[in-house]
């Protein structure tokens, strides 16, 4: 069989990723239907092993237009029927591996009874999803192209991987065929531009980057001297990109600057920070409360005090319609003080929370969601 013409296609979305193919899975034509373990027909023998109680045969053939048809796996509807793929790659640099393959009579109803399974350097096999690629593009007759997500995690070096595919169906039979096995090395974040506006109370933070995987991330960091930062906002990556984020101010001196800085983490794990922002404050308000965040609020908010000498600062907590739901106190230093609230108890809705020192009180609006 011919190597799939997916390659030009394959994880288009990730913009700046490089893939690399170890092997395409090649049956061969055989001329009559052959367990797995005697079959010698494969075409790449080198560095793979086969196994499993499944058949190879050149029935019911593959009609994918990436084919050429012949043999392919038969998995008949007994429980337990399987086949194997097993084999080494290896690379210096972080690499994410992936999965895709043609079957026949794929039941969308009621996906994923063909259980496919990896094992990697001899651990436990850990089951992946899959679904028909680019939304049944390659849909031909029974036969469709099924693909895999790639792993978050990566590997380095030589690494022995195994996929199986295990039939769990006792009323189904599927066939396989065309198995490309595909590996993702991931380059980093990109940030290519970090800005920002300042008007009255709010704060607009402007950045634009590419980065080639969903689960890297910016973490937008505040910090009132530009030593000691704290997070604000956190937003996914997504591919190449603007991205946005304004941050309203409640305690301007307009003498005073808030500093910001871009924390980038990538799929990898690795770390890095952009350029600090120094942005010039506004107007004065003189408010006890400087900010709450993340608002809506999901498990936990943070509430950002500042206070001109040390003191005790009690916080409450009201539903709209004024009931108190929630009291605490807490010992404040001179200066900004950051406080973590739990608010997983709380209920989906808008709650008022009011900040009260000896010289100071005030209320703000926040939201939970759930």
């Amino acid at each position: 069989m011919k190597k799939s013409l997916l390659l030009l296609t394959i994880f288009c979305a990730f913009i700046i990723a490089k893939a690399q193919q170890p092997v395409l899975e090649t049956v061969g034509t055989p001329t009559v239907s052959t367990p797995v373990t005697s079959y010698t027909g494969w075409a790449n023998t080198s560095g793979f092993t086969f196994l499993g109680n499944a058949q190879v045969q050149n029935q019911e053939q593959n009609t994918m237009p990436t084919s050429t048809a012949g043999g392919n796996i038969f998995i008949t509807n007994t429980v337990g029927t399987y086949f194997e793929v097993s084999f080494s790659f290896n690379r210096n640099d972080a690499y994410y591996p992936a999965i895709e393959f043609a079957m026949r009579n794929y039941n969308a109803a009621s996906p994923n009874e063909l259980v496919v399974e990896r094992s990697i350097n001899g651990g436990i096999y850990q089951t992946l999803t899959y679904q028909p690629y680019a939304g049944n593009f390659f849909l031909n007759g029974a036969w469709n192209y099924m693909t895999s997500p790639i792993m978050n995690t990566g590997f380095i070096g030589t690494n022995t991987f195994k996929y199986r595919f295990n039939q769990t169906s006792s009323t189904n039979q599927f066939r396989i065929d065309d198995i490309n096995f595909t590996f993702i090395t991931l380059l980093p974040i990109k940030l290519t531009s970090f800005s920002s506006t300042s008007t009255n109370n709010n704060t607009t933070l402007n950045w634009t980057a590419n980065s080639s995987h969903a689960s890297n991330s910016f973490i937008l960091e505040k910090s009132p001297d530009g030593i000691s930062f704290f997070a604000i906002n956190t937003q996914n990556a997504k591919g190449s990109g603007t991205y946005t984020y304004s941050y309203a101010e409640a305690n301007f001196v307009a003498t005073t600057k808030s500093f910001y800085r871009l924390q980038m983490k990538d799929v990898s794990g690795k770390i890095s920070y952009s350029n600090i922002l120094a942005v010039n404050n506004g107007k004065k308000k003189a408010d006890l409360i400087e900010s709450i965040y993340p608002s809506p609020a999901v498990s936990s908010t943070t509430i950002a005090l500042n206070v001109d000498s040390k003191e005790v600062a009690t916080i409450e907590i009201f539903n709209m319609e004024g009931k108190k739901i929630n009291t605490q106190t807490y010992l404040l230093a001179q200066g900004q003080n950051t406080i973590l609230m739990d608010v997983s108890t709380l209920k989906a809705g808008s709650y008022i929370l009011k900040a009260s020192t000896k010289k100071q009180t005030q209320s703000i609006n926040f939201m939970v969601v759930q």
